[in-house]
């Protein structure tokens, strides 16, 4: 005999599983999720990941020529 699940036990299940939005990344503008590592800068979080530090930086700053 197949065990069929309670849909509404299920549901409960998969909201405690999610995990809990606590911001978004000045980089690539996705979800913070809570356990993740992050970068704080003054309260601005950014994913711990290169592309997302460097499009931070891009965001914040201009480029120009060195020594110009």
């Amino acid at each position: 005999m197949e065990q069929v699940e309670n849909p509404m036990v299920m549901d409960g299940l998969r909201e405690r599983n999610e995990p809990k939005v606590v911001g978004e990344c000045e980089g690539c503008h996705e979800a913070i999720y809570e356990g993740e590592d992050v970068y704080d800068f003054d309260g601005g979080l950014v994913h711990q990941d290169p592309d997302c530090c460097m499009q931070y930086v891009a965001n914040i700053s201009y480029c120009k020529v060195a020594g110009e």
